[in-house]
Formats: C-alpha cells, structure tokens, sequence
C-alpha cells in the first residue's frame, strides 16, 4: 500500500530550451528558473473520436464509435515576476534588451511577424509541486517534491493586466505535446517523486 503525501503549492518551473541540432534535446548549462510561480493549471487536450449511429424503425440500431485520444496538454501558468529571460524561452524567440558592459538583461522585445516564420522555438518544462506527510505539518516540514516533466512544450507570449492597487502579474499559455524527436517517443508528460535536496538551485 502507498504512502498519502499530500501535495501542496507550486514551488519552481525550470525551463530549458532544446537543441535542434540534437534531436531537439534540452541544452546543457541553459536551464532558467522561474522562482516566484503562482499558480500553475493542466488540462488534458482530448481529441473526441467521430460517432455515427444508424437509426431504423424509430430505433437505435447500431453505433460505431472511435476511440479518444489524448494530444497533449495545455498549461496556464502565473508568474509573480515579469522575468524577460523566461518570456523569451516561453514565447519561443524574441531579443533580450541589455545594458552596462556586463550586458545586464533590463528588458525583452518581442519577435517580429518574419522572425516567427520558422515558428516558435520549443522547450522542456518541469514543475515542482512539494509533498508534506499525512496529518499536521508545518510549511517547512517538507518531504520532498514531486517533479512533472513535460519534455516538448511551445509557448506564448504572456497575457497581463494593469490595474490601480493591484499586482501586475504575468499568465503564460504553455502547450505540451508528445517528443516525436527523441527516441523513443515521449509521451507528452510524466511525473515522478524527487528528493528535497535535489531541487534545482
């Protein structure tokens, strides 16, 4: 029998933008952490197979029906910071705007209509949500994570809204589909539980 370890929050969203050049594997040394998440939603992309039914005698002969099937998944996503190294892998493309010769990222311009002829770059995104154990606890009593992998997902650039008294906070539309690259195929998600201390730092 399994352990209940009851899931709470969204801790971190580290995304990582993938090579073409290998398979569309994810680049090494160029993962971003998205440190501040809010909220993060999945729904299932189903495409509904055809139905037909015959019908005779004011009655319901036979019905043939398809199977469903599942293409993906759709992510919406609410960051507490406007992180313009993350819009730029989420909207997949686009120029940094930096400053200072250290060439500090002050800002983000969004691709041009030629620039997104090659379509947008896609990425690999892992959300961490924290486990704490059956019964009581207190926040800091961690057990460990669980670690969604969603390994070839495309993005948008973010939605947001201005308003007098209110946080300005970013949503992100993220859309997760099988890895036909890799070999074999990845499905379009899988999760797994990770220990504390391996948490991206």
């Amino acid at each position: 029998m399994s352990n209940i370890m009851p899931l709470y929050g969204c801790r971190l969203l580290e995304i990582t933008p993938l090579d073409p050049d290998s398979d569309f594997a994810p680049e090494v040394d160029a993962e971003h952490l998205l440190e501040v998440p809010q909220e993060a939603g999945v729904e299932p992309d189903i495409m509904e197979g055809a139905r037909d039914e015959l019908r005779g005698g004011d009655r319901l002969v036979a019905i043939i029906e398809d199977e469903d099937y599942m293409v993906g998944l759709d992510i919406t996503f609410n960051n507490a910071a406007l992180d313009a190294e993350a819009i730029q892998i989420l909207a997949g493309g686009g120029e940094l705007i930096t400053e200072g010769e250290t060439d500090d990222v002050v800002g983000y311009e969004s691709p041009t209509i030629e620039d997104q002829h090659d379509g947008r770059a896609p990425f690999q995104a892992k959300l961490y949500v924290a486990q704490y154990a059956e019964g009581f606890s207190e926040r800091e009593e961690i057990q460990g994570y669980i670690e969604f992998t969603f390994p070839y997902c495309k993005g948008q650039i973010p939605s947001v809204s201005a308003a007098g008294q209110t946080f300005m906070v970013p949503s992100f539309t993220i859309e997760a589909r099988e890895h036909k690259h890799s070999d074999p195929t990845q499905g379009a998600f899988k999760f797994e539980e990770v220990e504390v201390g391996d948490l991206p730092e």
